[in-house]
């Protein structure tokens, strides 16, 4: 008989976070989960099985594609609570029956894809008990899984001088009390920003920060600074997204070639993590040199060659990106990320029919996401479609789960495209 172990760590969105075997949810950001297993014995692994329920359903048998040589991936339909129950399979045997109803899942998760809610009102002045001044912000911040040490405030000293990180603060009650970040006198511009347990990140700014004597000295101006933005999203999104991924990890105690499997697994995977991270900070030079070195590790994992092209797609190097979507699609037909990429590629290249084939096949998989119906009519209006084209701004509109941004962008191009 086969014996399952599972768990040792759980990676979130390519930020990775301790839990343990089935006690507090760890927070996710990604809809794309990736379980890793081993087996207790040195039989090789056959078959995998996972079930899956929310906090109000019974289980059921999700739908799995291989991850490597000790992973599944499977995808989850939004955000929420779930409980996984996994089973190995070979000839053997198999680990366990499916679960019922008093089974003890072994793993749960809160997905949550949504960025906090974040707002700078207002900066004042005051002073602390050993009378040294102090900044007062006085801000909105709304998130359910907001970390202890996930807000910092950045400033710089002119819009030509980069950011500067002056470190973690904490808001209670809506108010960031804070030493000044500079010992200088002057004007500043202050940054504050947001990430939750799952790594979704909010900012605002306010400009032009004054910065009285370092001795306490009342302020009643400070209340007018310039507002500049309140974005509610994640700074600088990828123009194709690279897939987020979350997964169930575990350290080999098996032979010496799998556990060189698997630790070439865990540097691919930390390297991939990395790459993501400099992808989403826009600095797209250290993403590529990140993903290309986790290649060499698994180079034909599809997730790392989807970002890859992700990378550079941003560089605009749109050949080399689409060499690197189709040897995603190579390993993983139904790869939704590689399609994604392969579409946006032939319509910057102008290729609209292969680009029309592409995004056909995306909405087949994925036939809830507004964005990419939007982009389907784009490239039906171009090729001539115009009633294709509507119906498809149209469909976008409908979905429930589409963004302001993809509505308007939808009603511009009906507004506009009318149907005489």
């Amino acid at each position: 008989m086969l014996r399952a172990q599972l768990i040792a760590l759980l990676a979130i969105a390519h930020i990775f976070a301790a839990a343990s075997f089935a006690e507090a949810p760890v927070v996710l950001g990604s809809h794309e989960i990736i379980l890793t297993y081993r087996s207790a014995n040195t039989a090789p692994v056959d078959g995998v099985k996972v079930w899956v329920r929310t906090d109000d359903s019974a289980w059921s048998e999700a739908r799995v594609s291989r991850y490597g040589p000790f992973a599944v991936k499977c995808r989850v339909p939004h955000d929420g609570n779930y409980s996984f129950y996994i089973t190995l399979e070979n000839e053997r045997g198999r680990s366990g029956s499916p679960p019922n109803e008093q089974s003890r899942p072994h793993t749960r998760a809160t997905v949550d894809t949504h960025p906090p809610t974040l707002q700078i009102h207002r900066v004042t002045h005051t002073q602390s008990s050993d009378n040294r001044l102090l900044l007062r912000l006085t801000v909105s911040l709304v998130d359910e899984n907001l970390g202890e040490a996930g807000t910092h405030l950045y400033y710089r000293v002119n819009s030509e001088n980069g950011w500067e990180d002056a470190g973690v603060v904490v808001c209670r009650n809506g108010i960031v009390t804070c030493r000044p970040p500079i010992e200088t006198t002057g004007r500043v511009d202050l940054r504050l920003a947001a990430t939750d347990r799952a790594g979704n990140r909010a900012v605002d700014e306010i400009q032009n920060v004054r910065i009285p004597r370092q001795s306490f000295e009342p302020a009643e101006a400070d209340t007018a600074q310039t507002r500049i933005l309140t974005p509610v999203k994640p700074l600088e999104p990828v123009t194709v997204a690279p897939v987020r991924l979350a997964s169930l990890v575990e350290e080999s105690t098996s032979e010496a070639s799998g556990s060189t499997t698997l630790r070439h697994y865990e540097q691919a995977r930390r390297l991939h993590e990395q790459g993501a991270e400099y992808l989403k900070q826009g600095r797209t030079s250290l993403a590529l040199a990140r993903f290309q070195k986790a290649l060499e590790y698994m180079p034909e994992q599809p997730d790392m060659l989807s970002d890859l092209g992700a990378a550079y797609f941003r560089e605009k190097q749109y050949d080399l990106a689409g060499v690197q979507f189709t040897q995603a699609l190579e390993a993983d037909p139904n790869h939704v990320g590689a399609i994604e990429g392969q579409a946006l590629v032939a319509m910057v290249q102008k290729r609209y029919p292969e680009a029309r084939s592409h995004m056909r096949h995306l909405l087949k998989l994925n036939p809830d996401n507004a964005e990419n119906w939007l982009h389907f009519g784009d490239v039906e209006h171009v090729l001539g479609a115009r009633a294709a084209a509507r119906a498809a701004w149209k469909q976008a509109m409908q979905i429930d789960a589409a963004d302001e941004f993809v509505r308007e962008e939808a009603n511009k191009r009906l507004s506009v495209f009318s149907e005489n």
